[in-house]
């Protein structure tokens, strides 16, 4: 059976997130697509990071607000042709006059800030990436016969201001099943990356927001399996760098992956580990440019057997203080290594 059946004959909801690095350009969407064709049911979550370098783009725009507003017209002039380049390689020419005309009316109100801004207002300058990728996504999968609909997480996820922003679950929980119960039949296409305070000001969830957000909406919805798509397959055994038989790990732990997480590794951030912990669902890392090429997967417990070991308990090298060392034996109590996950640090 293929990965992607696997993945289809799970029992229950599953939610997909797809990063920045997967919505890159008009081919890193068409390949998402394919890639919900194939591993996605009807009903699905997605949730989505801005594309490509959206987010630097309208922090540049805001560093330069401060300072020469010239240049602050230009950097918003070029993420304006980015955008609307993307709508219209994407849609047909029906399809693309409406999101065309949101986004013209969206960079008009940006072009009319002027400094001072408050915290508040300038998170919701920098959550602009993630409105444009969902409502984008949304039109192309439409586009492509599959249901969809676009849902702005400030919605639903209720969080307040702070150095780490959590979101509060307890008030946001009533809140998802009802947007969600709107959408019967449709994939929806959530933003990433925020959450609203009680006085419904935009929150960034900051660093890793988009998959911390992924993995406490799927805690919410209750789904069986959150999907983490990126330019990555998952968990190596080293640094394929450096290591040439360096292996992708097909199973972890979740305590020992959190493990992981505690020692800073790339691919994985302990707050996106917390809503797996108090769920029922697993937690899988994929590639979205090679989709078959494996994955790792992240599950609370292993499966029965008492003989069974865990891929790290066999792994052979490991990376500590960025140097190669070769171990005989790790547990995940006494890991004193930093394994390196990938080549590329995820955003968000």
């Amino acid at each position: 059976m293929s990965q992607s059946s696997t993945l289809n004959n799970r029992h229950g909801k599953q939610l997909h997130k797809f990063g920045g690095s997967s919505l890159a350009d008009p081919e890193c969407y068409r390949r998402v697509v394919s890639i919900l064709k194939d591993y996605s049911n009807e009903e699905d979550l997605i949730v989505v990071s801005a594309a490509g370098k959206t987010t630097n783009r309208l922090i540049e725009f805001l560093d330069a607000l401060n300072k020469d507003g010239r240049i602050a017209h230009e950097h918003l002039q070029a993420l304006r042709q980015f955008q609307i380049e993307l709508v219209e390689s994407l849609l047909t020419s029906e399809e693309a006059e409406g999101l065309v005309s949101q986004l013209h009316d969206e960079f008009s109100t940006l072009g009319e800030l002027s400094y001072p801004l408050t915290d508040a207002e300038r998170a919701s300058v920098l959550g602009h990436g993630e409105v444009w990728s969902s409502r984008l996504l949304a039109a192309l999968l439409r586009q492509s016969d599959l249901p969809a609909v676009a849902q702005d997480a400030r919605a639903f996820l209720r969080a307040e201001f702070g150095t780490q922003p959590e979101v509060d679950r307890a008030k946001s929980y009533p809140l998802i099943k009802e947007v969600l119960a709107q959408h019967a039949h449709h994939r929806v296409v959530i933003t990433g990356f925020m959450a609203q305070s009680e006085c419904g000001e935009t929150v960034l969830l900051g660093r890793n927001g988009s998959d911390y957000s992924a993995t406490v909406i799927g805690a919410l919805a209750e789904v069986s399996c959150v999907t983490i798509w990126s330019d990555v397959a998952g968990v190596y055994s080293a640094d394929p760098r450096v290591v040439s038989d360096a292996c992708l790990l097909p199973l972890l732990r979740l305590d020992e992956a959190s493990e992981l997480a505690r020692l800073a590794a790339p691919v994985l951030h302990s707050r996106t580990l917390q809503p797996v912990a108090q769920s029922a669902m697993d937690l899988n890392l994929r590639c979205s440019y090679q989709p078959e090429s494996g994955s790792t997967r992240i599950e609370r417990v292993l499966a029965s057997g008492a003989a069974q070991k865990s891929s790290l308990h066999s792994m052979k090298f490991c990376l500590l203080n960025w140097h190669l060392v070769q171990v005989t034996t790790l547990s995940v109590h006494r890991l004193k290594c930093l394994i390196v996950l990938s080549a590329h640090n995820w955003h968000r």
